[in-house]
């Protein structure tokens, strides 16, 4: 939500709760930005009419709970796609093992001659260790005209 709607509704929350200070509303207002207004409207009214007191941690846990619902869900991989993104990890990570420490760094100079952006992927120089450069070199070997030639 906005930073005025969620003044707005830090606000009502002071206005419902006696003794609450402006650091509370400043609490509120800013630990309100974060969630969808279509979430926290409602968790809050039924906080409000449920509590006595204001506890902020317990409301902000209950508008935290009411966004998580809101939420769609997290897409799920089939065990098909998982098992075929093994295989391909498993199939990129056996080219590489293959080949020698020359041939490899040759394909690694050829895909960052093309993406130089790409060299991050590198941890402390381990480039077989790296999923994403490993998955590079194998394109580059299963692509048309296969290993490279210089760049």
């Amino acid at each position: 939500m906005g930073p005025e709607q969620a003044a707005e509704l830090a606000d009502l929350v002071a206005g419902l709760y006696d003794g609450t200070g402006p650091r509370v509303v400043d609490l509120l207002r800013d630990s309100l930005t974060p969630y969808s207004s279509a979430a926290a409207e409602p968790a809050v009214l039924q906080y409000c009419r449920t509590h006595d007191k204001l506890n902020v941690p317990s409301l902000i846990r209950a508008i935290a709970e009411a966004d998580a619902w809101k939420r769609p869900p997290a897409t799920s991989v089939s065990r098909e796609e998982k098992k075929r993104a093994d295989a391909s990890h498993d199939r990129a990570r056996a080219v590489c093992e293959a080949m020698s420490d020359d041939e490899l760094a040759a394909y690694i100079e050829a895909a960052f001659h093309d993406n130089p952006g790409l060299r991050s992927f590198i941890r402390d120089g381990d480039a077989r260790g790296s999923t994403v450069v490993r998955a590079l070199i194998a394109a580059r070997v299963a692509a048309p005209g296969g290993p490279p030639d210089g760049h």
